[in-house]
């Protein structure tokens, strides 16, 4: 008896799913389309899952990416609502005769309804015989016919039983408006560019040829024509806000407004490697043989990793066309430690510039140790590059419980202006040195800096100068500020800081530069240097004291940067300097030995192969007095260059400070 009853309450709770579900799909409309088959209480269903078995399976047009993900979407639903996972098959297999066809598969059924279908986001759901047909010409129409199928009949599946309408038929049509850019053969179209992205016009125009037959004219003048694809921003007012809205330097984005197809870049490499993107992926966009696209559609890609990656590998040292040319060189001592025990055993970050007649050259010095309590900013200055004189420029600075440490940061001049850059911290906790007395910094892995911040002071005539002054944070540091366009531009740790005010007094913001996917964690990311090459990218490296320098690049003058990629330059755990010679090569200054025993001079043509190596000095410097991270014959050297030379100050075993100069012929600077 309670097995008969059971069979009986079941059975009416079929009935009353059956009446419920024919109630809600009874007279349905769609988005302003046709309507369905508006089926009653008789309709006859397909099952396509029963009793948790199913023969049916899923079919997907071969090499199209999106539509096998929606099949898959669909399969997953289905599995969800009834316990059965569909197989998804691509339409190379031999078709069976219960299928679900996503798209437009290889299978004669599918035509059938073509006709119904007036543009590229209308879509059919259909019953035809044993098969289920969701139909849509594009990956958007695909995506809604799939979804509409999901809602209206995967999620009001019961006692897993997944079933359509033998005679299911919706033709939901879009509501959009298109631009036809080709009518067969034909195209009343032009492509409108400048002579400058030429080479990106004639890939667009190959790809359209090739999928219409129909030839787009190339035009490279400024008149606008009511019907044209627009390369760059350059040419139309239009175009320039279609490019606001690419979010970064590296971003393209394609987009059609009014009768015109617009496609920008965030920046010029960006430009190029989105309209190679269209052309290549101009299929999606035909329909019945035609190039259609809706009007105020928009499609982005960024190209940060396609721009970066292969062009930072690229740039390489290649140790060939080596010059010794330290005879060459006129060398200057600038200050040596007078073997007292009051003299100043510790003097590194040296910077140099000339300013109204006279050379100056500013450095951090400590009694003994790197970076220590009490760490002053020195000054010295020359009238005839021989005789210096050296007097603190800033003094020790007490801080809250310890006295501050002091770190020159770059010189910069600026209409009249000669401005000096000071990073100070104090660490939380000292140590103390061997005798039991004297307050020392802590060693590196103990050091902890709080109210690390940039100041800044100022002087007109040499003379005078200003208070410190804060900018407000910290930024830069590594080397002196460089102007690069709308920029001026410091490289700091692993980091850089831009600002629009040229003064270099306000306005900084701080980029920390990122590891990009798959690159690992070096021991450190620490002193960088960049450099701008003649087309407008920037290039900087980041020592790593690991095997490699990381390096990045801004395609945009500055603004925004990529990640870093491992590079090929070798790290030898030492500071460097890139720049541009007044010729035009690029160059590297730096060290190529772990124990920074040389000086080396390296330049580059084309900003990517350094491949021509000066050496401007090997003298060995004897210590006079040891301490904490001291070391280094040519230690962080810096340049300053003038109409008859370059000069280089750098540091002699953090001890004293020393510069050179060469003339620039000697380098081959005509």
């Amino acid at each position: 008896m309670k097995s008969l009853f059971r069979r009986i309450v079941a059975f009416v709770l079929v009935l009353c799913t059956l009446a419920l579900v024919a109630c809600a799909n009874n007279g349905e409309g769609e988005n302003g389309g046709t309507t369905g088959s508006g089926e009653a209480d008789n309709t006859v269903w397909m099952n396509i899952v029963e009793g948790g078995l199913s023969e049916y399976c899923i079919v997907v047009p071969l090499g199209r990416t999106e539509i096998f993900t929606q099949a898959y979407k669909l399969a997953t639903a289905i599995k969800g609502a009834t316990g059965v996972m569909l197989q998804v098959k691509q339409d190379t297999y031999a078709a069976q005769d219960k299928e679900i066809l996503v798209g437009i598969t290889s299978r004669e059924v599918a035509g059938d309804y073509g006709d119904d279908i007036a543009t590229p986001d209308d879509f059919v759901v259909a019953a035809v015989g044993s098969k289920v047909l969701l139909y849509g010409s594009t990956d958007d129409a695909v995506t809604a016919a799939v979804d509409y199928v999901i809602s209206e009949y995967v999620d009001t599946a019961s006692d897993s039983i997944f079933k359509v309408p033998e005679d299911m038929k919706h033709l939901v049509l879009s509501n959009k408006e298109y631009i036809t850019i080709t009518d067969g053969s034909k195209s009343d179209y032009i492509i409108s560019v400048q002579s400058s992205d030429g080479e990106g016009a004639l890939k667009l125009q190959s790809a359209i040829e090739k999928l219409t037959g129909a030839k787009l004219a190339i035009s490279t003048g400024n008149d606008a024509s009511e019907k044209e694809i627009v390369i760059g921003s350059e040419l139309r007012t239009e175009a320039l806000a279609v490019q606001e809205l690419c979010t970064s330097a590296f971003g393209g984005k394609m987009k059609a407004v009014g009768k015109k197809l617009f496609i920008v870049g965030g920046c010029k490499e960006a430009l190029g490697f989105m309209v190679e993107h269209v052309a290549e992926n101009l299929g999606a966009y035909i329909f019945k043989g035609n190039l259609m696209i809706a009007v105020g559609d928009e499609y982005s890609k960024t190209f940060g990793d396609e721009l970066a990656e292969p062009f930072l590998e690229s740039i390489n040292f290649k140790l060939s066309g080596v010059k010794y040319l330290s005879s060459s060189t006129e060398v200057s001592r600038v200050y040596t430690p007078d073997g007292t025990e009051s003299a100043w055993y510790y003097s590194h970050h040296p910077f140099m510039t000339y300013f109204k007649g006279t050379y100056y050259i500013f450095y951090s010095s400590s009694k003994r140790n790197e970076d220590c309590l009490g760490q002053r900013i020195m000054m010295a200055t020359s009238t005839d590059y021989k005789n210096w004189t050296v007097k603190p420029l800033v003094d020790s600075i007490q801080g809250e419980n310890y006295l501050e440490t002091l770190t020159c940061f770059g010189v910069y001049v600026y209409e009249g202006t000669l401005t000096v850059y000071v990073m100070t911290y104090e660490y939380a906790s000292i140590e103390k040195e061997s005798d039991g007395v004297t307050d020392r910094r802590p060693l590196e892995e103990n050091a902890i800096r709080r109210n690390r911040e940039t100041l800044y002071l100022q002087t007109t005539d040499g003379q005078n100068w200003s208070e410190l002054k804060s900018l407000g944070g910290y930024y830069g540091g590594n080397l002196s500020p460089v102007r690069m366009g709308n920029l001026l531009i410091w490289a700091g740790y692993g980091s850089l800081s831009y600002t629009e005010d040229l003064s270099g007094t306000s306005g900084w913001k701080f980029v920390r530069l990122k590891l990009a996917l798959g690159v690992e964690e070096p021991n450190v990311i620490t002193e960088s240097g960049l450099y701008q090459m003649a087309d407008g990218t920037i290039v900087i490296f980041s020592r790593t004291n690991d095997e490699k320098v990381l390096t990045a690049a801004s395609f945009d003058g500055g603004y925004t940067w990529t990640d870093m990629y491992e590079s090929n330059f070798n790290d030898y755990s030492a500071k460097f300097e890139l720049g541009t010679l007044p010729d035009g090569r690029y160059y590297f200054l730096g060290n190529i030995s772990t124990g920074r025993n040389e000086l080396v001079l390296m330049t580059s043509e084309n900003g990517v192969d350094f491949n021509k190596c000066y050496y401007l000095g090997n003298r060995a410097y004897t210590q006079q007095k040891q301490g904490l991270y001291k070391g280094g014959d040519y230690g962080y050297p810096t340049s300053y260059f003038d109409d008859e030379y370059m000069y280089v100050v750098y540091s002699c075993g953090k001890e004293a400070v020393e510069t050179l100069r060469i003339k620039l012929t000697a380098i081959e600077v005509k």
